[in-house]
């Protein structure tokens, strides 16, 4: 599997590691808080990352501001491409399904990855736009899912795997 050689965070004009936001899971939800999250950088066209498309179609606007960065060589990623995949990641890192909300683990699509244990194992989850399709639905009887992860998208854990950075114009 090609990982995407840059990527798009829009928001903020550069991404210092010192002000990164640790990750932590979060009950009731398959995102956890904190990380950097970006999508792959195209350089062409109307639209700059499947996120600013999806939030110009979605919200009616983006912000102006963003950073293309690269990824250090021996990064560790994890590529999820398909339903499989996530089951594989959970099974290997761990689940954070909490117990106080079993009652409804049903309708939010059973296990959810452990992030804060992830990080120990790599410093970057890749979600491909087809395993974005295959892990997004939570009605489709999913033991686990990827919910809230819009578009083909990665979550990075750690912060120093992030190598050049150039600040961008968005609009």
């Amino acid at each position: 599997m090609k990982i995407p050689k840059e990527w798009l965070h829009i928001g903020k004009e550069q991404l210092n590691p010192d002000q990164f936001n640790t990750i932590t899971n979060q009950p009731l939800s398959p995102k956890p808080l904190g990380g950097i999250w970006a999508s792959p950088y195209v350089n062409v066209g109307e639209y700059k990352s499947a996120w600013h498309q999806f939030s110009i179609n979605i919200w009616g606007g983006s912000s102006s501001e963003g950073v293309v960065f690269t990824l250090r060589e021996g990064t560790r990623i994890y590529t999820v491409d398909s339903q499989q995949d996530l089951i594989s990641l959970i099974e290997e890192v761990g689940d954070a399904t909490f117990s106080l909300f079993q009652g409804v683990q049903a309708l939010l699509g059973g296990k959810y990855l452990d992030y804060e244990k992830a990080i120990k194992f790599y410093d970057v989850i890749y979600l491909t736009h087809k395993g974005q399709i295959e892990t997004r639905n939570v009605f489709r009887n999913r033991d686990c899912n990827l919910y809230g992860w819009d578009v083909e998208s990665c979550l990075i854990l750690n912060p120093h795997v992030i190598d050049t950075q150039k600040p961008i114009s968005i609009n």
